[in-house]
């Protein structure tokens, strides 16, 4: 399926084409309950589903996954008996929680390796752009890309969301191995709570993005032991927590963080 779709748009010298990034519903299934329904860029609704199903808790291991079938817009989601134990009692009540789960303790902290060479992270950021040929073409789409301890890419998405993105990424390797490897992630986006949130239920100890984080990101992730970084000048990295994972960063600065809002 084209993520894509071709108009004639109306310019100051005439008509001219263009290539607008799709985006339409997909309803995720799990266990014959519909749970939820995500706006995506049309096409891998598999690793859209196995994804979310990660940053929602309902799966925490690839071995909680029993199959995923996408049938047109719907991506049925069934999960492994031992996982239904855990979770099942979520799906029989499906109601939604007066507010986001701020604290997520029931994610473990980050592992403290591996540490990174700045400039070889910097680099990763700076070529991010020859890993998205659906904003080349279209200029409205994200990217996020997943790496090893190696700094060797394991899985790269694009989607009109930057969510979508992410969970598409993770669910790739969720689907096809790989999970377990994963250590470096880089974003397009801000690094949002929410996106600190998936990150941190796909064990991503480096989160790198082109735009700052916001506060309550940093301050959940400094709470995991995560270390999230951004551009900071010609060539180098302004880091927000975590130090200790890059070369030549010694410890944590004194930035204290505080925020009771969103991103």
């Amino acid at each position: 399926m084209d993520p894509t779709c071709a108009i004639r748009v109306h310019c100051v010298d005439g008509e001219k084409p263009r290539e607008l990034i799709g985006e339409a519903p997909v309803s995720v299934v799990v266990q014959e309950r519909p749970y939820a329904t995500l706006l995506a860029t049309p096409g891998e609704a598999d690793a859209l589903a196995a994804g979310f199903c990660l940053s929602e808790g309902l799966i925490a291991d690839p071995a909680d996954l029993a199959s995923i079938h996408v049938d047109g817009s719907r991506a049925r989601v069934s999960l492994a008996s031992r996982r239904l134990e855990t979770v099942g009692h979520r799906l029989a009540d499906r109601r939604m929680p007066d507010a986001p789960d701020l604290d997520l303790r029931d994610v473990p902290p980050a592992t403290k390796g591996p540490v990174f060479d700045p400039a070889a992270v910097r680099a990763k950021i700076e070529s991010l752009d020859t890993l998205q040929p659906l904003r080349r073409r279209t200029r409205a789409a994200h990217c996020a890309a997943l790496y090893d301890k190696d700094l060797q890419l394991l899985s790269v998405a694009e989607d009109v969301g930057r969510h979508n993105a992410l969970d598409k990424a993770v669910g790739k390797l969720l689907l096809g191995g790989g999970f377990h490897r994963i250590c470096l992630l880089v974003l397009s986006s801000r690094i949002s709570f929410e996106m600190v949130n998936k990150a941190a239920r796909a064990r991503v100890a480096v989160v790198a993005a082109v735009s700052r984080p916001t506060s309550l990101a940093v301050s959940l992730a400094r709470r995991l032991g995560m270390t999230l970084v951004t551009p900071d000048g010609p060539g180098g990295l302004c880091v927000y927590c975590g130090p200790g994972r890059l070369e030549g960063f010694a410890k944590e600065g004194g930035m204290d963080v505080h925020s009771s809002a969103g991103d």
